[in-house]
């Protein structure tokens, strides 16, 4: 059986969902605030069926909110439909979705003009010849460009029968690989089944007799059924996408990002090693100890970044470089990941990971000298002590900031020093941190203010008033989770940014 998965990339709204239903008879939108903002928020996933060959269709959100989401879908596939409205040409998102195409090392595919029924043949050739221009310094300069309409279906077969033979000539390379794991990109409950999980097996294969872990909670879980496009399977094959029904497991103790491995396969670390590449655009640069967003896998995690012999990292520089993570990261060496800059929130380059370090090389490396450094300067701090509680506010900040729209208690934040408590109620008192209003006045948790207004923005961009909107929309849409996002809301809902009608919400009219 041949297998290929393939990426649906390209700006919102130039006609990707569309293109994919048009291609397979599946409606990719699933939830329903896509239909009724008509955009798709999470990736969706369909197929095409053609005698011995399956081709996955991944549908990629085209909107740069949800970046980390197109990400997290495009985790594992082969090659992409670079999908451009002829009516718009080359958009933002058209050239950021190229780059972490490029930046994953995927280096085939097919540029789709969408919409051709709304120019002229002579406007058409014109922005093709546009179009062209634009691709000729990237992977796609020596792939054809193909002319469909969704609506009028003109050129849709013709695209199918080129996947099709594309895919039937598609070779994996032949490995032979005991180990498997899959990164969790959607989690759900089933009537009669439990809970589900999904995503695309990223190594080896996976059998419903296989031992299998969740990892970073390294909780040993049994498998009650496979399933590959809709059918239930004995066997999954590396590059599949794959749902698997869990014994076990309740849906509140995972999260997207989480991995499904072999047992005694891979571990959760706190820094990896990696050769990285910045990408060819002037606007991009990174320097040396800031801090990034690192999407690997389908998990999106701050990091800080050392650089080896080098303070700053320009357009198309190459370096060997650490991140060292705030919070458990599970991958495998040779992955490929993408680095987006806090802010301006967007992509600077990407690269692939050489060395997973292990906890005990980190202590030697990281906590021992740091040690060393504290220790050598004893007599600094007893004078100055300023400098003392600056380096423990700007790690408290950190830590904060790094858990972007997730919400952690103080216990799991702070080191349980007198010192860090003394510093985390200074930047409560200085209004860094906002202690969330919750209905039950028993619980406490902080967050940090700058985290609180993104999520704030999101909301009144997505859900303009009088839209209605659930917990479930919104975690969806911050790609987080029920347990944080309900004490997000309800501090909302405290203090007057939004008001609560039963399971929904709407933003105040003053906003």
């Amino acid at each position: 059986m041949k297998h290929m998965s393939i990426g649906v990339l390209g700006h919102v709204d130039h006609g990707k969902t569309s293109l994919v239903k048009a291609l397979t008879g599946i409606d990719t939108d699933l939830l329903k605030e896509e239909h009724e903002r008509g955009l798709s928020i999470v990736p969706g996933f369909a197929y095409i069926h053609s005698n011995n060959t399956f081709i996955d269709l991944i549908d990629l959100p085209g909107h740069e909110s949800f970046i980390k989401n197109m990400v997290s879908g495009a985790s594992g596939i082969s090659s992409i439909l670079l999908v451009i409205a002829v009516n718009e040409g080359i958009m933002p998102q058209t050239i950021e979705h190229l780059d972490i195409a490029s930046v994953l090392g995927i280096n085939k595919g097919i540029v789709v003009l969408t919409k051709i029924d709304l120019l002229s043949k002579n406007e058409i050739i014109k922005e093709r010849e546009k179009i062209k221009n634009f691709l000729k310094d990237t992977f796609l300069k020596n792939f054809n460009l193909h002319e469909v309409s969704s609506i009028s279906r003109s050129g849709i077969d013709a695209l199918k029968g080129l996947l099709v033979k594309d895919a039937a000539s598609f070779e994996k390379k032949e490995i032979i690989e005991s180990n498997f794991f899959l990164p969790i990109d959607r989690i759900f409950h089933k009537q009669g089944f439990g809970t589900i999980v999904t995503g695309t097996l990223r190594h080896g294969n996976l059998d419903n007799k296989s031992e299998v872990i969740l990892l970073p909670q390294e909780e040993k879980l049994s498998i009650r059924s496979i399933h590959v496009n809709n059918k239930e399977v004995p066997q999954a094959e590396k590059g599949q996408r794959v749902a698997i029904n869990l014994r076990g497991i309740k849906i509140s103790n995972l999260n997207r990002g989480n991995v499904v491995s072999s047992q005694n396969f891979l571990k959760k670390t706190i820094a990896f090693e990696a050769k990285i590449k910045i990408l060819e655009r002037p606007s991009c640069r990174l320097k040396n100890n800031s801090i990034v967003h690192v999407l690997v896998g389908t998990l999106d995690v701050s990091a800080r970044i050392k650089i080896s012999k080098k303070n700053i990292l320009s357009q198309g520089e190459e370096a060997l470089v650490k991140f060292f993570f705030n919070t458990p990261v599970v991958t495998h060496e040779h992955e490929k990941f993408v680095i987006r800059s806090f802010s301006p929130s967007k992509t600077i380059g990407g690269g692939e990971i050489t060395k997973i370090i292990d906890t005990q090389d980190f202590k030697k490396e990281v906590l021992t000298p740091r040690k060393k450094i504290n220790h050598s300067k004893k007599d600094i701090l007893d004078i100055n002590l300023d400098k003392d509680q600056l380096e423990v506010i700007k790690n408290i900040e950190e830590k904060y900031l790094s858990l972007e729209y997730n919400i952690e208690s103080e216990e799991n934040i702070l080191d349980g020093s007198e010192i860090a408590k003394q510093m985390n109620r200074l930047l409560l008192k200085q209004g860094k941190l906002v202690s969330l209003k919750l209905y039950d006045r028993r619980i406490k948790y902080l967050t940090h203010r700058i985290n609180l207004d993104k999520v704030k923005k999101i909301i009144e961009q997505e859900f303009p008033y009088p839209d209605k909107f659930t917990i479930s929309q919104v975690r969806d849409l911050l790609a987080s989770s029920r347990k944080s996002v309900i004490p997000i809301m309800e501090h909302f809902d405290a203090t007057g940014i939004t008001e609560r009608f039963g399971d929904y919400r709407r933003l105040k009219n003053k906003f």
